[in-house]
């Protein structure tokens, strides 16, 4: 019995010390930077070592201003509000404690590649309806929170070929769903665009690129 309690009174601090570790927020001495993963318009994407867990992450770094605030500011709310075994987790960030002018940092699940990389190997064209299944089911995740992606295409969707795990990313443009969508062109409401996205993205998944790119 007493070894019964010892594992409960170990699991309650385990437990403990990882809320409150993300409750404290992101701070840069925390992290080892292993390698730069991507950048974009305005964020960058590192490979990191929690140096008290060992675990490793993907540190999202967003610039300094209006702009790479924003993003954040959007990719956090949607994370915060989301729950789903095919979307990326959100570790910690620094947005409610950095200084002014600092840039927003995002500590992320890490996952080895995006989709757009790993479309050419042939396990990912083996397993298309495991993949697309995966996709789906998150974006009807983020449906039922009356929210729209904004951003889904094949980099935007991280892979672990050894496993087939998927998970949505980058949510900078996550918007309600019937918000229509700042990009010239852009189909009205979120909702329609996602949709869309994810017919484009089974179209390169079952006919490759190659198919795309003939008929334009």
């Amino acid at each position: 019995m007493a070894r019964r309690y010892l594992k409960h009174i170990l699991l309650f601090f385990l437990v403990t010390s990882v809320i409150v570790g993300a409750a404290e927020g992101y701070k840069e001495a925390d992290y080892e930077r292993l390698d730069d993963i991507c950048s974009g318009s305005c964020w960058t994407v590192s490979k990191v070592r929690e140096k008290k867990t060992g675990k490793i992450y993907a540190l999202k770094t967003f610039v300094s201003g209006p702009k790479g605030y924003e993003h954040a500011e959007k990719e956090i709310s949607a994370l915060e509000q989301l729950d789903h075994e095919s979307i990326v987790k959100m570790r910690t960030s620094n947005i409610e404690n950095r200084q002014r002018d600092d840039p927003v940092h995002i500590a992320l699940e890490y996952l080895p590649c995006d989709l757009d990389a790993a479309l050419s190997h042939p396990e990912i064209r083996e397993n298309k309806k495991e993949i697309l299944y995966q996709v789906l089911s998150g974006v009807a995740h983020i449906h039922s929170k009356k929210l729209a992606h904004g951003d889904i295409k094949p980099a935007n969707i991280l892979i672990d070929p050894t496993t087939m795990t998927v998970k949505i990313c980058d949510f900078g443009f996550c918007c309600k769903g019937e918000e229509e969508l700042p990009f010239p062109g852009t189909p009205t409401g979120g909702y329609y665009s996602d949709i869309l996205s994810v017919a484009g993205l089974m179209v390169r998944l079952y006919l490759g690129e190659s198919s795309l790119k003939k008929k334009n």
